[in-house]
């Protein structure tokens, strides 16, 4: 049945409020027929949340709901989340709806666009797939002058129709506040930012934000719904590429606008992560690492006299720097002097004899250091926010990053590339 894409089964135990938007008080009444609850749930959805809009108690089969809400969709549902009905808040403030014992047909009474939304459930609930998506287009053009409703169909139109990522993904599918509470509408601005393309560069992800904000104001509740629901989805830690993204969509969007679903403290946090990875972004310059040598003497990255120097984290008891590492020493070995690079490794332990003993067994000829054999100029690993090993960065004699998080795949693409 139709109806039944709107729903989601299951109760969860978070309660997701919607943080601003205008609001009515509405008076709704149900009559279910044999109905054996003794409490019912109005349901409302806020992007990929929900939260619990009110509560009443059941009396002879009849349940009324006293209480302000946004222009939107709700569920009627018990307390294990079983969908009785769905209703749409919106032009009529004080309506009743008479639902039958199989929960298939309803009764509406001053409610034009409830009254519209049932019929099409009922219509729909007996057709096929195929015959579905023409009634519904059908519909569409016999839509009454309601937001809401014409944001539900379009919203379920576009569910069934997606089109690949194109600059007119968003055209037919208005981006106003009361989408923001239609349950559908959540997957349809995923899939847009997530669809599987062949190319998730910065530069696309970044066109995507900006063709989803043309389309969108970002000080609406939509907008910054989704401005903080995008920060959380490129803030990443092992992916450069979203770092910029991050980077872009903090100082283009939210530094200016401020996002009410954040908090105060939270906004704080953001902050810190923007300064932390915009100091390491690529074509960023980054001081000189300076720390003492396997035979005591001091090392920096200075005045190196090579074109490109690769700085490797690493740390002796990390498996996959035990695999990683020495096929590394063999790239170097073949294509240090015709690329014009140097390594200069440094070892995450304290354990200063393990790390000798693993040097001499792996037999690294390049520059090799370890923090617990000397101190460093700076905190390197806080700098360059290390989270795991091995960690990379490749930088020019002008100490700007290249790359990060280099495969031996991605080092010979740029070597053979800039050559």
């Amino acid at each position: 049945m139709y109806r039944k894409i709107f729903i989601v089964c299951i109760l969860l135990c978070t309660c997701i409020m919607s943080a601003f938007g205008q609001k009515s008080k509405y008076n709704i009444r149900l009559i279910i027929n044999d109905i054996k609850e003794k409490n019912l749930y109005l349901k409302g959805y806020c992007g990929e949340d929900f939260f619990i809009a009110d509560s009443a108690k059941v009396k002879n089969n009849s349940i009324t709901f006293k209480t302000q809400l946004a222009p939107g969709y709700y569920d009627i549902v018990n307390q294990n989340g079983k969908v009785y009905w769905g209703i749409i808040a919106h032009d009529s403030k004080r309506f009743s709806i008479t639902i039958d014992s199989n929960y298939s047909n309803a009764v509406v009474s001053n409610s034009k666009e409830n009254e519209f939304f049932s019929n099409l459930l009922t219509l729909l609930s007996n057709e096929n797939t195929e015959n579905q998506q023409l009634i519904l287009h059908n519909y569409i053009t016999q839509l009454p002058t309601n937001v809401v409703l014409q944001m539900m169909a379009y919203d379920y139109f576009a569910q069934n129709n997606r089109q690949p990522y194109t600059d007119r993904y968003f055209d037919s599918v208005p981006l106003c506040d009361p989408m923001l509470h239609f349950p559908l509408t959540h997957a349809y601005i995923a899939q847009f930012f997530n669809e599987n393309t062949t190319d998730k560069s910065a530069e696309t992800q970044i066109k995507k934000i900006d063709l989803f904000y043309r389309h969108c104001d970002v000080k609406s509740e939509i907008g910054q719904y989704y401005l903080k629901w995008l920060l959380k989805h490129y803030l990443t830690d092992f992916n450069p590429e979203w770092d910029v993204v991050f980077v872009y969509l903090y100082e283009n969007y939210f530094e200016p606008n401020g996002c009410c679903f954040i908090t105060e403290t939270n906004a704080r946090i953001l902050q810190k992560n923007v300064v932390r990875k915009k100091r390491v972004l690529n074509g960023s310059i980054i001081p000189f690492l300076q720390i003492t040598n396997k035979e005591g003497k001091t090392e920096s990255t200075e005045n190196m006299p090579h074109k490109y120097t690769l700085i490797w984290f690493w740390d002796p008891d990390c498996d996959d720097c035990l695999v990683e590492t020495p096929a590394l020493q063999s790239y170097y070995t073949e294509n240090a002097e015709k690329y014009d690079f140097e390594v200069f490794a440094v070892a995450l332990t304290e354990d200063v004899e393990r790390w000798k003993n693993t040097v001499d067994e792996m037999q690294l000829t390049w520059i090799n250091s370890c923090e617990g054999d000397g101190s460093t100029n700076y905190d390197f690993k806080d700098y360059f926010n290390i989270l795991t090993t091995p960690a990379s960065f490749l930088i020019d004699q002008n100490h700007k990053i290249i790359l990060q998080q280099i495969t031996l795949e991605k080092l010979q693409n740029f070597f053979e590339n800039h050559e």
